[in-house]
């Protein structure tokens, strides 16, 4: 993994004018932490490209970032966005690596680290494999941004291995990840003092609980994608946290129903004993 560079680490604001194209903008909110955006045109994003990326994203590369994570801590979350001047200006990109009840990695960028993202879209990572289907979204995210004279890319928010919130979060996206591990959390101790009976009763109510907030979205197909929804869209923590336990519950209960209560709630069992859920905080509530 590379090393980057040490420089614009904090506040970053650089206009790049590209030729019969749009102006770029790339920003972080990110100051003090280490953790910055660098532009498609810096050598750093150059060498970051992998040997055999795919070629036909070339264009679309102008509009991507290099996540650059100089901090001793691994990014578990963060949120990037892509600004335009018009009604239907902003897509973001949102990773992280938890919410649901299968054990992994929390980790999306390791510390002294970085990673190219790309506009947000179905066409993947730059050095995934190029097939024929990509081509109709390709064109579509590139005649989107055509239609407009100034695109900011903003990094809107991080969440780090130690807790650790940062960013202007416009999106309210920390919240949300605070609800996601303290939902997770919560759980596991909760399971670890129930019979399989009890844990099971416990789920089915997190389930209810979460249901009326998802009720709106009945046309999407599923009742997970309802509740990922619903849960993209909540505006305070307490909504998010009821929706984030009804996420996981919803996870389990359709696993159980396959493979069984007794084996899925023994391997969640066993598996959480190793996760590791931070607890959230901003800077500012520590001093």
């Amino acid at each position: 993994m590379r090393t980057p560079v040490l420089y614009w680490t904090f506040f970053l604001c650089t206009p790049l004018t590209l030729m019969a194209g749009p102006t770029i903008t790339v920003r972080s909110t990110t100051e003090g932490t280490g953790v910055y955006l660098l532009p498609s045109t810096s050598t750093d994003f150059a060498k970051a490209l992998p040997p055999y990326w795919a070629r036909e994203l070339t264009p679309l590369l102008q509009y991507a970032v290099l996540v650059v994570n100089e901090s001793n801590e691994g990014i578990i979350a963060d949120a990037i966005c892509w600004n335009t001047q018009g009604q239907r200006g902003r897509g973001c990109a949102i990773e992280y690596g938890f919410g649901t009840h299968l054990p992994s990695d929390l980790l999306i960028l390791g510390p002294k680290s970085s990673s190219i993202v790309l506009p947000p879209s179905s066409i993947g990572a730059p050095f995934e494999a190029w097939s024929p289907n990509k081509q109709a979204e390709l064109e579509d995210r590139l005649a989107f941004f055509a239609r407009y004279p100034r695109v900011e890319i903003t990094l809107d928010a991080v969440l780090l291995s130690d807790g650790r919130a940062v960013g202007e979060d416009p999106g309210l996206w920390i919240p949300r990840w605070k609800a996601y591990l303290d939902a997770g959390r919560d759980l596991a101790a909760l399971l670890e003092s129930k019979t399989d009976l009890e844990a099971k009763a416990e789920l089915d109510g997190m389930l209810s609980a979460a249901l009326p907030r998802s009720q709106q979205l009945r046309g999407t197909d599923s009742l997970a994608a309802r509740l990922q929804s619903a849960i993209r869209n909540a505006l305070v923590y307490e909504d998010s946290y009821i929706l984030a336990r009804g996420i996981l519950a919803q996870s389990m209960l359709r696993s159980m129903a396959r493979f069984g209560d007794a084996l899925v709630l023994f391997n969640y069992r066993q598996a959480r004993k190793w996760e590791r859920y931070p607890k959230v905080y901003r800077e500012e509530e520590k001093k």
